[in-house]
């Protein structure tokens, strides 16, 4: 099972040494409120500094374009979003 999931996250980079963290392709059939419960915990944290207290997903290891799919993804459930680029 762990192999699967691994699979489907990450891929080697072009050096072949290394893995890199990678949106899967079928992403848009897995994701649910389940999965952004889980990513919340996993991989955000609660911003509650200034006026503006929300939720901030890290999603610094993943290219601009997953950024962008995820973000769609987050649409679908109704809840705004904003992609910070740094």
């Amino acid at each position: 099972m762990y192999t699967a999931l691994h699979s489907l996250w990450y891929k080697k980079n072009n050096e072949g040494n290394k893995f890199i963290k990678i949106v899967p392709l079928n992403i848009s059939k897995k994701f649910s409120v389940i999965s952004l419960a889980y990513w919340i915990m996993v991989d955000g944290f609660f911003d509650s500094y200034g006026r503006t207290k929300t939720i901030i997903l890290c999603t610094e290891s993943f290219f601009e374009e997953e950024c962008i799919i995820l973000q769609s993804l987050l649409e679908k459930l109704d809840i705004k979003s904003t992609l910070k680029l740094t």
